[in-house]
């Protein structure tokens, strides 16, 4: 009998252990779910490819809306984080990306805008060691000038209004420039 108990509770171990190493478990920050990858020239996406090309590559779940000329989608990363992206097209394509963050903290508006400022500073650092020093539009407002992978000229613009939104408040702009 203590042999199949035994037995028994070895079975449950390995299991346990088999059903755990198959179960994805890491939680993606809000800085990577908006990066999502560096293919195309942001989040997968690359400027001027076609509507279906960019419903293939997000999540058809997190869409919101769908119209001939916009894609608009959200994404919500945990209870105090989420963010939006509209996806805008004219006949050569997607020109651009709009993506807007939402970070809130129910206990402390300065915990949100601060963490506001982190989100930005990781983008602000990541365009500026991809393409250089940026152009300074405004206070927080910085935009960069690239070279699409489709090979138009285009612009990212990023700004953080945190303060001004009195939480988490970046939005990020990536269009062709005509």
């Amino acid at each position: 009998m203590k042999r199949k108990i035994l037995l028994l509770g070895i079975i449950l171990v390995m299991a346990t252990v088999f059903f755990n190493s198959c179960t994805k478990t890491t939680k993606t920050d809000l800085f990577s779910s908006i990066i999502k990858n560096d293919d195309g020239d942001f989040r997968g996406l690359t400027l001027n490819t076609k509507i279906a090309d960019v419903k293939k590559a997000e999540d058809k779940e997190a869409m919101t809306n769908e119209t001939k000329e916009s894609l608009e989608y959200k994404y919500k990363i945990d209870k105090d984080s989420s963010f939006d992206i509209i996806c805008d097209f004219d006949r050569k394509g997607l020109y651009s990306i709009d993506i807007q963050t939402y970070l809130y903290n129910d206990n402390d508006v300065a915990v949100a805008i601060k963490k506001g400022h982190n989100l930005y500073q990781k983008f602000f650092d990541k365009f500026s060691k991809e393409y250089g020093n940026p152009e300074k539009v405004a206070d927080k407002s910085y935009s960069w000038s690239f070279k699409s992978k489709s090979g138009n000229d285009a612009t990212i613009q990023l700004i953080d209004n945190s303060e001004l939104d009195e939480y988490g408040s970046v939005n990020i702009i990536i269009e062709v420039v005509e």
